[in-house]
């Protein structure tokens, strides 16, 4: 093995992350006080999903190197994706105090003040943030408030028809309204694309003989009614378990289409990286049963394996680490929108 610098860098550069976390481990050992093999290191270790041991790697960087700004701002987003806001804003914060022009510092505080509840500090950054870069990271930025505002909204809590009550998994009735179906279920306002990733421990990669779906991004302005019915249930199930939660991204729209064997194979929906920390997932019909052949949700817990067949406003709700899958469409399409939800501090 050759321990240099370049070395270590070239194999970060050709993705061999665990062949960098070798070298730079053990440049570390003849050199501590060097900046560039710390930092590869946390960026490897990141890259593979060990975020806890990436984040001791850049708690140490910003100790030894206190004017490197790049270890503040990599903790900061390390502590956002763990879950941690306060440690991910202190980070930030601290950052700004090198760096006060680094539009990245602004824009990791905002989220992680969204996270927590506290959207008008969130929209105060978010103004800064907004002078400086381009339209896609303003709209980014932007999305991730507006579901935190929406997700923070007091219209949250109310009742639901809850069915089956269990530690594994919980089902409801009559999730949407007729308005909010129909939404659904009109071609405006989606533009699927193929959705045939799949999260793995190297990475994600495509294979439509596991996961063959359609998949649509739900805008939050045009679906607010159906974000509000999936984020009562999250309320919900995180009051029932006595968990802190918050949404992992927007809702998704997905389509099994029999034309295409639409299917998903068996799976988890965690996995490394901020996959890890996934704790509930929410999949509610659109479809009415009748609509479709197969497509069964078929869900392994430690009760065996349970089956369901979801109809228009039926939800079920599970931990993402459980294993399930959807069988194959034959005939007809299943419609379904799924939500992720991820552990908070």
């Amino acid at each position: 093995m050759q321990v240099d610098a370049q070395s270590a860098q070239a194999a970060y550069d050709a993705g061999d992350f665990h062949y960098c976390i070798s070298v730079c481990s053990k440049a570390l050992t003849v050199d501590n006080n060097n900046a560039q093999y710390l930092f590869l290191l946390s960026s490897s270790l990141r890259r593979i999903g060990n975020l806890r041991e990436a984040r001791r790697a850049l708690i140490l960087g910003a100790l030894k190197f206190p004017g490197h700004v790049k270890f503040l701002i990599a903790l900061s987003e390390v502590e956002y994706t763990l879950g941690n806001m306060q440690g991910a804003i202190d980070a930030a914060k601290a950052g700004a105090e090198i760096a006060p022009a680094d539009v990245r510092l602004k824009g990791q505080m905002a989220r992680s003040h969204a996270l927590i509840g506290e959207i008008q500090r969130a929209r105060e950054l978010q103004m800064e943030f907004n002078l400086e870069v381009d339209d896609r990271s303003r709209e980014q930025l932007e999305e991730a408030i507006e579901i935190a505002a929406l997700w923070f909204d007091e219209k949250n809590v109310g009742p639901v028809n809850a069915g089956v009550d269990s530690t594994d998994l919980m089902t409801f009735s009559d999730a949407f309204t007729a308005d909010a179906l129909d939404l659904l279920r009109s071609p405006v306002g989606k533009q699927f694309f193929h959705g045939g990733t799949i999260i793995t421990a190297s990475g994600p990669i495509t294979d439509r003989t596991v996961r063959n779906v359609g998949v649509a991004l739900l805008g939050l302005k045009e679906f607010s009614k159906v974000y509000l019915s999936v984020y009562r249930i999250a309320h919900y199930i995180a009051s029932r378990f006595g968990v802190c939660i918050f949404p992992d991204g927007p809702l998704q729209l997905v389509r099994y289409d029999g034309t295409e064997n639409g299917h998903y194979s068996w799976h988890q929906d965690v996995g490394p990286g901020r996959h890890e920390y996934r704790r509930f997932t929410i999949t509610s019909g659109v479809s009415p049963v009748n609509a479709y052949r197969g497509g069964e949700l078929q869900v392994r817990s430690a009760d065996g394996t349970r089956g369901l067949a979801l109809g228009a406003g039926d939800v079920v709700a599970f931990r993402s680490a459980l294993e399930h899958r959807v069988t194959p469409v034959s005939q007809g399409v299943r419609t379904v929108v799924v939500g992720w939800f991820r552990a908070v501090e």
